[in-house]
C-alpha cells in the first residue's frame, strides 16, 4: 500500500499549492527521513514549526497510482514546499538539483571517463621503490628526534614529559606512603 500525503501548516487549506506533497509505502520512516535531510524546507517545517499537520490525501495499492496523484497535486516544479514536479526524482541530499545537470560532455571525455584507471606500472613501481631507499621505521616528523626525560624526585622513576607529569611529581604514589 502506498499513501500520497500532505506536509503542511495547520493553516493550509489548498494541497495544490501548499505544503508538501510526497509518496511513500512507509510514513513513518519517510517522516524520519525528512527530519533528518538538512537544509530543505521540509526538515526545517518539521523541526522548528509547531503547528505542522501530516494528512493522507489518498492510499492505493501501486507505486504507479501514487505517482498519478503526486503529478495531479505537483505539476511542474517548485510549488509549494516542494522542489520538484510531482513523479520526478527528488534533488541531493542538500536540497538543489545538481549542478552536472544538462551538461554536455565529448565523445573523448566519454571514453575517457569509462576507461580504468590505470594500474602501477613496473616503471612506476621502481620509481617509488628508488624513493624510500634508505627509509626505516615511522615517517614521521618526529622519528629519530630525541626526547626529553625526566625524573620524579619521589620515585627516582624516569621517563617522558607527558607521562611522568600525569603520574608522578605531586600525584606519585611513593608520597606519604
Amino acid at each position: 500500500m502506498y499513501s500520497v500525503y500532505w506536509i503542511r501548516k495547520i493553516e493550509h487549506t489548498n494541497p495544490l499549492c501548499e505544503g508538501y506533497i510526497g509518496i511513500t509505502n512507509n510514513l513513518h520512516r519517510r517522516l524520519q527521513e525528512h527530519k533528518r535531510t538538512q537544509k530543505s524546507i521540509v526538515y526545517n517545517a518539521l523541526n522548528s514549526i509547531d503547528n505542522i499537520q501530516i494528512d493522507v490525501l489518498h492510499t492505493v495499492d501501486t507505486a504507479l497510482d501514487a505517482l498519478e496523484y503526486e503529478k495531479m497535486y505537483r505539476p511542474s516544479e517548485r510549488i509549494g514546499w516542494n522542489i520538484c514536479a510531482g513523479a520526478g526524482m527528488p534533488p541531493s541530499a542538500e536540497g538543489r538539483v545538481s549542478n552536472m545537470k544538462g551538461k554536455k560532455f565529448s565523445e573523448e571525455h566519454k571514453l575517457k571517463l569509462r576507461k580504468p584507471k590505470a594500474k602501477r606500472t613496473q616503471i612506476h613501481i621502481k620509481k617509488l621503490s628508488e624513493a624510500l631507499k634508505g627509509r626505516t621505521g615511522a615517517v614521521t616528523s618526529m622519528y629519530g628526534k630525541q626526547h626529553k626525560r625526566i625524573t620524579c624526585p619521589h620515585c627516582l622513576k624516569e621517563g617522558g614529559v607527558n607521562g611522568m607529569k600525569q603520574w608522578h611529581f605531586d600525584k606519585c604514589k611513593s608520597i606519604g606512603g
